[in-house]
């Protein structure tokens, strides 16, 4: 029998990303979103994995881990999501066993379709930061939470169950290497503390922020926000440019050349009441900054250096 004729004008239901499903709901949540498998295979991705493996016995380690855990974390890791509520990461772990992940003794139950909690035997020492629970989904998904009700909510949004309002991160804004929404508090207390007058002021300008990076070729990061009006943001926008001016001084001053080096390639954008902190640092100055865990001078630089940014 031949399917059921579409009535004119239904749209085909839309592919669903069950990681991207497992996102917080809301405007006041924040998630951010690492395509491990990307950063990994990127040329600063590789670099920095050569480093790694330059660590005594580091190659062995990680040959044991896989071996006793069934799990690959160089190749069979995906993405890994940061929530304000929890961890999910995608992958394949279809040979892992959980019992070699989780310390100590662990109790399985079923969730939903195809959900799986994982709870301490023992309930966690209050104060300490054990873990207090570990799901599953399928074979692709890892979740990790505080509390096991917090496992069961990300397990019931990427099955569907729960709030009907679209992930905080996907859409439009779901492109670049790393990106998500992020709670502007959170970036203003982590400026050092001769800047804390500015972060008081960027808490006041908007909640959140959305981030990007991209590192396929060079290391391209944007930080975006949305003012209450073009005045404040453009007051912010050379605020933040004169903070930045003042740090590659500073790092100049204390003969911290990396990090002067870095920062100028940095620089503010506001258009209307738009606000964007950009970072674009061509690969060839990372390799050099590297170059010292990757056995001497990097190949292919010479004593000039890359160029600064054209003004």
């Amino acid at each position: 029998m031949p399917p059921a004729a579409r009535d004119a004008g239904t749209e085909p239901p839309k592919p669903v990303d069950p990681f991207l499903e497992a996102m917080p709901r809301g405007e006041n949540h924040t998630a951010v979103v690492i395509e491990a498998n990307a950063v990994r295979h990127s040329p600063l991705g590789e670099m920095m994995l050569e480093c790694l493996l330059m660590q005594p016995q580091a190659r062995e380690k990680l040959e044991a881990f896989r071996q006793h855990t069934g799990v690959d974390p160089l190749e069979g890791v995906d993405r890994v999501a940061v929530m304000d509520d929890g961890l999910a990461i995608s992958g394949q772990f279809g040979q892992a066993r959980m019992e070699s992940l989780l310390p100590g003794e662990w109790r399985a139950s079923a969730h939903g379709e195809q959900g799986r909690v994982y709870v301490p035997a023992k309930p966690p020492t209050p104060g300490r930061d054990d873990l207090a629970a570990v799901g599953t989904w399928g074979d692709s998904m890892l979740v990790i939470g505080r509390t096991p009700e917090e496992v069961h909510g990300i397990l019931d949004r990427i099955e569907g169950r729960g709030s009907s309002e679209p992930p905080v991160v996907g859409g439009q804004y779901a492109y670049g290497d790393v990106y998500g929404v992020v709670s502007v508090e959170r970036l203003a207390d982590s400026l050092p503390p001769e800047q804390r007058a500015l972060g008081e002021r960027l808490k006041q300008l908007a909640p959140r922020a959305r981030l990007n990076l991209d590192v396929s070729s060079d290391f391209a990061l944007s930080v975006s926000l949305r003012g209450p009006d073009a005045e404040r943001t453009a007051d912010m926008a050379k605020a933040i440019g004169a903070a930045m001016a003042l740090a590659r001084f500073e790092a100049l001053s204390q003969d911290q050349t990396e990090l002067a080096r870095v920062l100028e390639y940095a620089k503010t954008i506001a258009m209307d009441d738009h606000l964007g902190v950009q970072l674009a640092v061509p690969l060839e100055v990372l390799r050099q900054e590297l170059s010292w865990c990757r056995g001497g001078s990097a190949s292919g630089s010479t004593d000039a250096g890359t160029p600064a940014p054209s003004r």
